[in-house]
């Protein structure tokens, strides 16, 4: 169950007076900090349920801040509110969403703040986000203190866990912080921004409808009649079924799937036998992932790999067992929230440095969820130098998130919350 960790009032700021003009002087001002905080949280990482760490510190700057939260939820999930007293009691707020977990990859960095603990670093920049929305936190509840007509409605600040792997963002849902029932006042839309790769510094990027993919992962095993390499006659190898199946899958999309309807199916491990190079084996077991942007069209396409995998492993003389696994819905960017983010985005970072991206992308997101229940935005904010001609991707042991981003990263997301004064 979700204690209330911190539920005293916003105390009187006796830093100097900031006003909505000079919002972008404040969180210049937060980033040194922010910075020191990112490089902490990159040395801590955690997998998903066990950000005990991450969510320590988000805990201790809520409330350095004076802002009351709510911890405890879906394990170590966190939501602080930032509300006025010109806020109606019945006003809805917009949300905001930061990720905190990490991966189970070894960091190769050689950075001074690189990972303290062996086979785990943040290599998808939850850092960053986290740090982010920590920053964004401080400078709103400055602003909520100093010139509270600056902020047309109550913020709510969600540090979730588990985003990688275990749907965290689906939990936090049925936590019920999307409602009332957490933090007193239920979610109008909700935005997130994602560090990437493949943009510049002080860039953004979104696109409204499908933005990430939809995800569904297989594991089949191919069982046959193991025996003697010498004599194939007398055994039914299941390796050539398993061959036979790689290339058949291929046909889903390119024979299977409506040219017009983006999917992606990857065989991604393929393994048989244990070494030995005169013995064929019993099984051979093969996974991967399917992609697409409709979930009806997953479903399809999880029937037939099944019919695959059966068909082509009995002309084989053998059998099939599948395993599916459905992931994380598609994320659909609302019309409506998403134009807010490219009118406020480019009020914050000028209009040349924020477009429509060229193509929605395969890789998937859980941010998804909040997206099914609520208005949504996700939108990715550029983490490569200008100078440089790439950046290792996400997810490789090389990547870090740009500590230049945080500064992009606040400004948007202090935007929003702000935006009804900002676009009217």
């Amino acid at each position: 169950m979700p204690s209330v960790i911190y539920d005293a009032p916003m105390p009187i700021s006796k830093a100097p007076k900031n006003t909505a003009s000079d919002l972008s002087s404040r969180i210049n001002s937060l980033i040194p900090r922010m910075i020191e905080l990112r490089h902490d949280l990159h040395a801590h990482p955690q997998l998903a349920y066990q950000e005990t760490y991450a969510s320590e510190v988000v805990q201790r700057e809520l409330k350095a801040a004076g802002i009351p939260f709510t911890a405890g939820l879906a394990e170590t999930g966190v939501v602080g509110v930032i509300r006025c007293d010109h806020h109606d009691p019945a006003a809805k707020a917009i949300a905001l969403r930061a990720d905190m977990d990490a991966l189970p990859i070894t960091e190769a960095t050689g950075l001074p703040y690189a990972s303290k603990t062996p086979g785990l670093m943040h290599a998808c920049g939850h850092d960053g986000h986290t740090a982010a929305l920590l920053g964004t936190a401080h400078a709103l509840a400055d602003l909520a203190r100093e010139h509270p007509e600056a902020l047309p409605r109550p913020i709510k600040l969600i540090f979730q866990p588990a985003e990688e792997a275990g749907a965290g963002a689906q939990r936090m849902v049925e936590a019920g912080v999307l409602t009332e029932a957490v933090g007193g006042c239920a979610v109008e839309s909700i935005f997130g921004l994602h560090g990437w790769t493949d943009t510049d510094i002080g860039q953004l990027r979104t696109l409204p409808g499908p933005m990430m993919a939809a995800t569904l992962s297989f594991r089949i095993t191919i069982t046959g009649q193991g025996g003697h390499a010498a004599s194939p006659h007398k055994a039914r190898d299941p390796i050539p079924a398993a061959a036979a199946t790689v290339t058949a899958l291929q046909t889903i999309v390119s024979r299977s799937t409506q040219p017009t309807r983006p999917a992606v199916v990857t065989v991604a491990t393929l393994h048989a036998g244990e070494g030995a190079v005169n013995v064929i084996p019993h099984t051979a077991t093969l996974s991967g992932t399917a992609r697409t942007f409709d979930l009806a069209e997953r479903e399809r396409i999880g029937q037939r790999i099944a019919e695959i995998a059966r068909h082509t492993a009995a002309a084989h003389g053998c059998t099939a067992e599948l395993q599916t696994l459905d992931g994380y819905p598609p994320t659909i960017n609302d019309p409506a929230a998403t134009d807010t983010m490219l009118r406020v985005a480019r009020l914050a970072l000028g209009d040349a440095n924020v477009a429509l991206m060229d193509d929605p992308v395969m890789g998937a997101e859980d941010f998804s969820f909040y997206a099914q229940q609520v208005p949504a935005c996700f939108a990715f904010v550029g983490v490569k130098p200008p100078e440089k001609s790439d950046y290792p991707s996400l997810h490789t042991p090389e990547y870090d998130y740009a500590d230049g981003t945080l500064t992009v990263s606040m400004k948007v997301l202090c935007a929003l919350a702000m935006h009804d004064l900002a676009v009217n």
